[in-house]
């Protein structure tokens, strides 16, 4: 028999629960103030209490100050309230259960219905370092959240519960990237990461194209001493952003910018290269690549073709070419 049925039923008013102060809550996010998906599944669950109220009580635990803390049923806490009950049947646990039994019990309940998102693993792995031993945490519960059992992955985990709840949310979503949010957790202040992620969101980045704007702009507060949140706002870029290119295009023109800020030589020899290489007027299918960075290294043709004939035509072109003064200045630069 669940053990759980061994605790009492009794109502308990709605009033003795905080919303602000629910250490047991394990489910994140929890609430989206009604919007979205969030508020599809509770006009669902609202519909349903209202058909055929509450099957299931609460499990609850009433604490010091008769204050009301929710060990399983935030959802249906949510949908009960919205429908204007004052009170709900519930599970009481005994009043005398410690912390961590509270919050052990939510979790075995938590996991044996659901797969933690990455958030929920970080909060967890959070709440946890403050109720047990680090060891304890590493074999015993990291297999039961998905994770290997390794200190690295405790660590790399639980970075990201210090990102804000806006950025929290979209990760626990899966509308933001957890590699983008080990990259934003990085930056300092909160208001700078807040403003990057706000940033990111504004147009369709591929994840790379995200790490690498991340990485530009934070070098180039770095260099120039300014502030991520002032870099972000140029009006270079808000005039992209209010181009006529497609969302994509703006995406791509962005990064570029952000590139050509961070390494303007290199941004203006790439554009000199390319400047010098059409000139060259390449037949179709051969292509002329400078060394890395323009550093020391090697030049590189790929060519590619149909048959022999062309074969023989492009080789050719490449004789002529190596007489070239266009070339020879390409090469000599």
């Amino acid at each position: 028999m669940n053990s759980n049925l061994l605790f009492p039923i009794r109502y308990v008013e709605i009033e003795k629960f905080d919303l602000q102060h629910q250490p047991y809550i394990i489910r994140y996010p929890f609430a989206l103030h009604g919007e979205g998906a969030t508020a599809v599944w509770l006009e669902e669950l609202i519909s349903s209490i209202r058909r055929f109220g509450l099957l299931s009580p609460l499990i609850v635990h009433v604490g010091k100050e008769d204050r009301g803390f929710i060990i399983h049923g935030v959802r249906r806490f949510l949908a009960c309230q919205a429908l204007g009950w004052t009170s709900l049947p519930c599970r009481v646990i005994p009043s005398d259960k410690a912390p961590s039994e509270l919050y052990q019990l939510s979790l075995s309940i938590f996991l044996s219905h659901h797969k933690p998102n990455v958030m929920e693993q970080a909060r967890i792995i959070q709440r946890l370092q403050t109720l047990l031993p680090q060891e304890v945490i590493i074999q015993e519960f990291l297999p039961r959240l998905g994770l290997s059992p390794q200190r690295k992955v405790l660590e790399r985990i639980s970075q990201l519960a210090g990102l804000e709840d806006e950025i929290a949310e979209h990760l626990a979503l899966g509308e933001t990237d957890p590699q983008l949010g080990w990259r934003l957790i990085k930056l300092t202040p909160s208001s700078a990461r807040l403003a990057m992620h706000r940033f990111l969101r504004k147009l369709p980045f591929t994840l790379s194209q995200q790490f690498e704007i991340v990485e530009y702009v934070q070098e180039i507060a770095h260099r120039e001493q300014r502030s991520v949140e002032d870099l972000l706002g140029a009006q270079a870029v808000l005039e992209l952003f209010a181009s006529d290119l497609d969302q994509r295009q703006k995406a791509n023109a962005v990064r570029l910018f952000w590139r050509s800020r961070r390494y303007p030589r290199l941004t203006a020899l790439e554009e000199e290269f390319n400047q010098q290489k059409k000139a060259l007027r390449l037949p179709e299918h051969l292509e002329l690549y400078p060394p890395h960075n323009f550093e020391h290294g090697s030049y590189k043709f790929e060519l590619k073709f149909a048959d022999l004939a062309e074969l023989r035509q492009k080789l050719k072109f490449l004789n002529n070419l190596i007489s070239c003064e266009k070339f020879k200045n390409i090469i000599k630069s």
